[in-house]
């Protein structure tokens, strides 16, 4: 997203928190469906960021030249391969008999009560939405490979993590509950560190009858509960969410 990123912690690439006007572009543009690449500030004369900010234009360019290799073939196969474990899970334990559909209205209203995000920064565009059991998501998160990736600035960097698992889970899993969620990343003194595009994924637990809600990082393959986001010492804020 916009190009402008930088590492916040280890593993996590996110984006320069000076950009955040930009970010909020970015965000109203993927909310509209307009381009995000339109707005990148680098094409509006706004003056380069730091060098910990963003890749040279060389780095950048050699990274998507060479992306495609031996290696990732190999975790695409293991993904794959994952996949199909998962899903056999699923069959073997009826997985889809213990997960559970909610309106939109009440799917909303446990978000933005879990989440502590103000409903009306949440774009929902389903009128129903399922909700897998915790068993099957942990799964799903586990072994979702994504954090195998390389990340690389512009191609496949935080936003397009996000987008990818939500559009996993939704396509292969039958799920369409997992959003794409946009916030900052605060550290442990309430500095902004850095602006960043990760998910957010209800499960429901048959046991308490009751939805639980996660923050997903799927850079790292971590995730934490939505009551206390935090992963790698830096708190998810969530500013904007999207369903469906």
């Amino acid at each position: 997203m916009l190009g402008l990123s930088r590492t916040c912690v280890a593993g996590v690439v996110c984006i320069h928190p000076s950009y955040e006007k930009e970010f909020k572009h970015a965000i109203i543009s993927k909310r509209y469906g307009r381009s995000i690449e339109s707005l990148c500030p680098m094409k509006h004369g706004i003056p380069k960021p730091p060098d910990d900010a963003v890749d040279s234009d060389n780095d950048r360019l050699q990274n998507m030249l060479t992306i495609i290799d031996e290696e990732h073939y190999l975790i695409f196969e293991v993904t794959l391969a994952n996949y199909a474990d998962i899903l056999g899970y699923i069959a073997a334990t009826g997985a889809y008999k213990r997960s559970i559909v909610k309106k939109y209205n009440e799917f909303s209203g446990d978000i933005a009560g879990s989440v502590k995000i103000d409903g009306d920064n949440i774009e929902l565009f389903d009128m129903n939405y399922i909700i897998l059991s915790v068993d099957v998501m942990q799964k799903i998160m586990e072994k979702s490979y994504l954090f195998a990736e390389q990340y690389v600035s512009d191609l496949f960097d935080c936003d397009d993590f996000a987008e990818s698992f939500r559009s996993i889970v939704d396509n292969i899993f039958l799920c369409n509950s997992v959003g794409f969620a946009a916030g900052k990343l605060i550290d442990n003194n309430g500095n902004v560190v850095g602006l960043h595009a990760y998910n957010i994924v209800p499960a429901y637990d048959p046991k308490n009858d009751t939805v639980e809600v996660y923050i997903y990082e799927p850079q790292t393959n971590q995730y934490a509960p939505a009551s206390n986001p935090v992963l790698n010492g830096l708190r998810y804020e969530t500013m904007f969410a999207m369903f469906g």
